[in-house]
């Protein structure tokens, strides 16, 4: 269709050069877009040969095993990452969703916009490299000032479920307990999760405490994980050097990075720090302060990037 300017007169115009001028420009449009589709199609062509290029590629950089891989998969559903095993036809869908070959190094759930990993820490290097003593021994524990890290009970078989117990130093330690773009909790970070997301300290316990009772004493009360958070009885290694042990309580016990002075405004010696407590008996979570010589265990929260 051809709009005319309603400003000019018909009579002023030539109704055969309306006609021919509508012709060509109709005709020339058709070519143009005709002209536009096929040289639309020939790159469209190009490119999905280049992407299947790259694509066979990047199979064939990926080492099967039994037409098999590991890689490390997001679920959206649950907000976990973790290492699951698929077959060779479905690792181009798992790449386009974003997963990755091999184990996961972290593996995270995100709770309430945080993202907490799914394990305690189990390191025993700082993040510039350094080592991280381990010590055993009861006086020698005791005696120390600078950071430490120990098995449960010195037992390494505890530390492949349940992580590894740090004393405070090791958390205050300048060179970084956590892995780069992680850190140790503060209270606050603590208490979004529990009192803004999971319905406060009475009753965020259960919430957060594995199912049944595998690493859980029996009876592992008001356990439902439903947060995901999967937490687990590491228990702790008291100032004296001895492990706290019980044959009816076990403990998960994780370090903050708040000092008990800065919460109760009162005369606090320095070295007292806050930590989160759950218990097997109950299903609650309580705030118990506890001094540099102690080990604990650490749950890390991931760094929030600076908004721009």
């Amino acid at each position: 269709m051809i709009v005319l300017d309603q400003r000019t007169p018909m009579s002023g115009l030539n109704k055969h050069n309306i006609t021919n001028n509508f012709v060509k420009t109709h005709c020339m449009k058709r070519l143009t877009c005709l002209f536009t589709i096929i040289i639309f199609l020939f790159s469209c062509k190009k490119s999905m040969n280049e992407f299947d290029q790259l694509s066979s590629s990047a199979r064939n950089n990926v080492k099967f095993k039994n037409g098999r891989i590991e890689v490390c998969h997001y679920d959206s559903k649950t907000g976990t990452s973790h290492p699951i095993t698929i077959n060779e036809n479905a690792w181009s869908a798992h790449q386009k969703h974003g997963d990755i070959p091999g184990n996961c190094s972290i593996e995270t759930v995100t709770i309430c916009n945080q993202t907490w990993m799914l394990k305690n820490l189990d390191v025993d290097h700082y993040r510039n490299g350094d080592p991280i003593p381990q010590v055993t021994d009861p006086a020698e524990w005791k005696s120390l000032t600078e950071g430490a890290w120990c098995y449960f009970k010195n037992d390494p078989g505890y530390g492949q479920v349940y992580g590894k117990l740090y004393n405070r130093f090791a958390v205050n330690d300048p060179r970084g307990l956590a892995p780069a773009g992680w850190h140790v909790p503060s209270l606050a970070e603590w208490d979004i999760l529990i009192e803004d997301c999971l319905g406060g300290h009475n009753v965020a316990g259960g919430k957060m405490k594995e199912t049944g009772t595998m690493h859980w004493m029996d009876p592992n009360i008001g356990a439902t994980n439903e947060s995901r958070f999967a937490a687990l009885p590491g228990n702790m290694r008291g100032a004296n050097g001895e492990f706290f042990t019980s044959t009816s309580i076990n403990e998960g016990n994780w370090w903050t990075t708040t000092p008990w002075y800065s919460v109760c405004e009162c005369q606090s010696p320095p070295g007292i720090f806050v930590s989160k407590v759950i218990a097997n008996n109950q299903g609650f979570v309580i705030n118990v302060v506890y001094g540099d010589a102690v080990g604990l265990s650490v749950r890390c929260i991931q760094d929030v990037p600076p908004s721009e």
